[in-house]
């Protein structure tokens, strides 16, 4: 695979986190991004490909506790591509975009001054600069927009949706949060409305629960029927 990538010269990669598919693997649109990562790795010196993610946030909503992590997945992945062990910095705790966002600045705190390429589906791309903007606006940062043939229409509608919802909620997050480093941000009201509305679909539709890999997208596909 040729990636003619390699005049974006960066310190670190980094790769966002994306749901698993099937048996809990990797999706290709996050084999795709992950392969990208690698080769810049192999090819313009990158010193070290940052993964970032736990799961998404409807597990926990749905009390899932999936096998594995997206990160986890994803470092075994660049492993096998023979990126060394030692060259993959791991931040295993976020749970969506702000989550991965907060917790790369809290682990590269110190870290401004590196230049950084974040690796993106490209319908991500307008929100993801967008976020960063507001929570790491002092990062050097350069994005790579990567088509991603798992973004279905569904897809791209919902990610227009929580876009919009973002920009209502984000201000507040990023005060809270720099004001007080060790603050839960999934406990913000934009985190917990959306908990709660989970929390009554699931009594109303607990079959929701017979296939775990699923279920987020599951209920994510009911509530959107039940808004129409």
């Amino acid at each position: 695979m040729q990636v003619c990538i390699i005049t974006l010269v960066a310190n670190y990669v980094i790769v966002l986190g994306f749901k698993l598919g099937e048996g809990w693997q990797l999706t290709k649109d996050l084999k795709t991004r992950l392969d990208y990562a690698a080769e810049m790795f192999g090819q313009s010196g990158v010193r070290k490909i940052v993964v970032s993610g736990r799961w998404s946030i409807w597990f926990d909503w749905l009390g899932i506790h999936p096998p594995i992590t997206e990160s986890r997945a994803m470092k075994s992945y660049l492993i096998n591509r023979n990126v060394p062990a030692d060259s993959i910095v791991v931040e295993p705790f976020s749970k969506d975009t702000i989550g991965n966002l907060f917790g790369l600045r809290r682990k590269f705190a110190h870290d401004q001054n590196v230049r950084y390429s974040i690796i993106c589906a490209a319908n991500h791309e307008e929100r993801l600069r967008y976020l960063c903007d507001k929570i790491v606006p002092e990062y050097n940062i350069r994005y790579i927009p990567v088509q991603s043939p798992d973004f279905d229409s569904d897809v791209v509608q919902s990610e227009g949706k929580i876009f919009e919802e973002q920009k209502v909620a984000i201000d507040d997050i990023v005060t809270r949060k720099l004001n007080n480093p060790n603050y839960r941000m999934y406990t913000h009201p934009y985190y917990k409305n959306q908990k709660r509305e989970v929390g009554q679909l699931l009594t109303l539709h607990p079959e929701i629960l017979r296939h775990p890999i699923h279920a987020p997208s599951i209920a994510h596909d009911l509530m959107k029927s039940s808004a129409k």
